[in-house]
């Protein structure tokens, strides 16, 4: 056949099969015009009786050849060159109905994340697919399974489409990724692969029916960081992948996780965290097709919630407003608090900020227990005493009582209400000459000078409340 001058006999046109028979030994004669940026052209045989053989020849007079037992031929060439193809048939026996179809093809586009079902092909037939993978991509897998009967085959090339060979056609071969297993259970796995466009090619080996095809692209969709822990509070987090081909497998692949915490295989993080610090590890899941994928997490550890306000908070003072905002350490902020149990005096109220306000309405010993929750729903609690007072006031009486000169003077002074104990001082005036006021209330001394003393008094709580009072002091001679 390579030595004979082809006549036309049949001038095709693309996508238009051409039914055609032809005695033992005899040959059929056609051409197709391709035009330009044509993904792929596939000239093929199909169903009729017989034996027919297929040469192509391309524009620039090369030749290819399929030679299968049957009329059941398949020559794909990818980007073809634009210009006149032709096509002869050879009958290595008696072949009739067969149809001769030159196809252009544009391969399905399909996701990253894809399950096609039931599909099928006859011997030497191959099916096209595009897919375009992001950059940032650690794993992609391709992968065929299940089906009837048959034998299909994967061709992987990245950038344009993969063409196949066998011993029944001399094709040159261009794929990057081949998988030929025996049957329909065929995969490829790439790890971190090139972004871009990739195309697939399913051949049949053998004619195959019921066939499962997907492309997958195996990611782990947990987010870092993760949600931070508590020293000494119970944790636990499990991660998420998508894609591949389930059930997962996770493993710490660098970098150590919290003391007092373990990765299951299932990809659950658990245990107790012991120290406060910031860790990053990286992790690995694996499906069950070998599939890997990578991703780094940070994860905090904080110190033990803790509340850290003192006990028994500053009193309060029936009729004064009264504010005290309580405080925590540890934990992961923000913190919500509540009443767990007993009661605020009446006239108070706790916010969920932690500030106790209001204005106290009976005095009283109050006891009560309050709760914190951080953001992980990690609580702490802690029991306070709260007194509530009276107002501070002077109660001691003016006029105090005479003094005389040369006569030592001894009056103590007294107050209620307020948080004792209570601190004295003159806020204004002064006292008889020889007399002096003590930081407790002691007025005391030897007068020395007759006269009547008008003086102010002041007199400050532990909750530096304070309160002042006049007094007048006579000194008569002796």
């Amino acid at each position: 056949v390579h030595g004979y001058l082809l006549p036309v006999v049949t001038i095709m046109e693309p996508n238009q099969p051409e039914i055609i028979s032809g005695p033992v030994n005899s040959l059929g004669y056609a051409y197709v015009t391709i035009p330009a940026n044509v993904p792929v052209l596939q000239v093929t045989t199909r169903n009729g009786t017989g034996d027919a053989d297929v040469l192509v020849f391309d524009p620039d007079n090369y030749a290819f050849l399929s030679v299968r037992v049957g009329s059941t031929e398949t020559l794909s060439f990818a980007s073809p060159k634009a210009g006149r193809w032709q096509i002869v048939v050879g009958a290595y026996t008696t072949y009739s109905g067969v149809s001769l179809t030159a196809s252009l093809i544009t391969p399905t586009a399909l996701s990253t994340n894809t399950t096609l079902t039931g599909l099928s092909g006859v011997l030497s037939s191959e099916t096209f697919y595009r897919v375009t993978i992001p950059a940032g991509t650690n794993s992609f897998s391709v992968s065929t399974s299940g089906g009837t009967y048959g034998d299909v085959d994967i061709y992987l090339k990245r950038g344009s489409p993969p063409t196949t060979c066998s011993t029944s056609t001399n094709l040159v071969c261009s794929y990057d990724y081949r998988s030929t297993n025996t049957g329909n259970s065929d995969s490829i796995i790439l790890t971190n692969p090139v972004a871009g466009d990739w195309y697939i090619n399913l051949y049949g080996y053998q004619a195959y029916s019921g066939v499962t095809f997907a492309t997958t692209t195996l990611a782990i969709t947990t987010i870092s960081p993760l949600p931070s822990g508590s020293v000494g509070a119970a944790y636990s987090q499990t991660l998420a992948a998508s894609g591949g081909t389930p059930p997962y497998t996770w493993a710490v692949w660098s970098g150590t996780l919290p003391p007092g915490l373990a990765l299951s295989s299932a990809g659950a993080i658990t245990g107790t965290p012991t120290t406060a610090s910031t860790y990053t590890f990286t992790v690995r899941v694996t499906d069950s097709a070998s599939a890997t994928n990578n991703k780094t997490f940070s994860l905090m550890i904080v110190g033990a919630l803790t509340i850290t306000t003192s006990s028994p908070l500053p009193s309060g003072i029936t009729g004064t407003a009264y504010s005290q905002t309580l405080a925590a350490s540890g934990g992961t902020p923000p913190y919500t608090w509540v009443i767990s149990s007993g009661t605020l005096p009446a006239g108070l109220s706790l916010s969920s900020a932690g500030a106790i306000t209001g204005t106290p309405a009976a005095i009283g010993a109050y006891s009560f227990t309050v709760s914190v929750t951080d953001s992980a729903s990690t609580t702490a609690t802690k029991t306070f005493n709260l007194a509530v007072v009276g107002p501070l006031m002077i109660t001691t009486s003016s006029p105090l009582p005479s003094g005389s000169t040369g006569t030592a003077y001894s009056q103590t002074l007294a107050a209620s209400g307020g948080t004792p104990p209570y601190t004295w001082a003159i806020s204004s005036g002064t006292l008889p000459a020889g007399l002096a006021l003590s930081s407790g209330g002691a007025i005391t001394g030897t007068p020395t000078a007759t006269g009547t003393y008008p003086f102010t008094l002041r007199v400050t709580d532990s909750a530096s409340i304070t309160a002042t009072k006049t007094f007048s002091l006579t000194i008569a001679p002796p």
